[in-house]
């Protein structure tokens, strides 16, 4: 969780390294938390996504991740999905399929 923080701490948030708590509660609840839910809604779909192209795991998790994301957006009616590690605005099953197939 430390690299998920600090690449979010620096490139994303744009904040010195150095001012990155050091309690992960802290920085859940403090700072995650409080700025997905105090966010404009294209900023959300920002924020996912920069975790989706960023977060240092392994491809399989990755996936997982996206397609978590992917089923919570669809669930909730939103227009947009991911397209590889990339959100789109989307119209049809269909057309996220035939592109991420493009993408493999």
């Amino acid at each position: 969780m430390l690299a998920l923080c600090q690449a979010l701490w620096l490139p994303y948030f744009k904040k010195p390294l150095d001012t990155l708590p050091t309690n992960w509660e802290q920085i859940l609840n403090k700072v995650l938390r409080e700025y997905f839910f105090s966010s404009e809604w294209y900023e959300v779909y920002d924020f996912i996504e920069f975790v989706a192209q960023n977060f240092p795991y392994n491809r399989f998790n990755k996936k997982s991740f996206i397609n978590t994301c992917n089923a919570v957006l669809e669930r909730e009616l939103s227009g947009f999905r991911f397209v590889g590690d990339t959100i789109s605005p989307i119209t049809n099953k269909a057309e996220i399929d035939m592109v991420d197939e493009a993408l493999a």
